[in-house]
């Protein structure tokens, strides 16, 4: 039964996220989105079984971590804003208890402070986010705080 709730959880929020990838734009665009987003979830998966955190709950905030960017095309305060534009849709399927939505929203609000460490969740999201971007387009980093936090995550 714990199984079968955490498939219904995972394709629950995949299928969310494949209704988003159907409304926007062009076929290229949302293939590229969609890798991203795959991907981040995939590293903060990976991340939190090595870091000794939920899998499930890192998968799906960062399957969801872009998720007002995505829906709006605006890429002002996407923490905040994909928190928030996520924050009913979690309430609504009644699969996550109070303290999950709570994590998983706290690990979206967060993603752009890279320069504050912060809970497991919210550090697993941003390290899932840089590894994302640095194998999808290797060498774009001029920051030094990007820089340093991505050779500590390879250690």
């Amino acid at each position: 039964m714990i199984g079968e709730k955490k498939v219904k959880r995972i394709e629950s929020v995949r299928g969310l996220v494949q209704e988003m990838l159907l409304n926007i734009g062009e076929t290229g665009y949302k293939n590229k989105t969609g890798v991203h987003l795959y991907g981040v979830s995939n590293f903060a998966s990976m991340l939190a079984m090595r870091r000794g955190q939920d899998p499930e709950i890192a998968g799906i905030a960062g399957l969801l971590h872009g998720y007002y960017f995505y829906r709006t095309g605006i890429k002002n305060f996407l923490g905040p804003n994909s928190a928030d534009a996520v924050r009913p849709i979690l309430r609504s399927t009644q699969l996550f208890s109070d303290e999950e939505q709570h994590v998983i929203l706290r690990a979206i609000f967060y993603q752009e402070a890279i320069h504050r460490t912060q809970d497991p969740y919210e550090e697993i999201i941003k390290d899932a986010i840089l590894l994302q971007m640095y194998f999808q387009h290797t060498g774009n980093y001029s920051s030094k705080a990007v820089i340093h936090r991505l050779q500590n995550v390879f250690i």
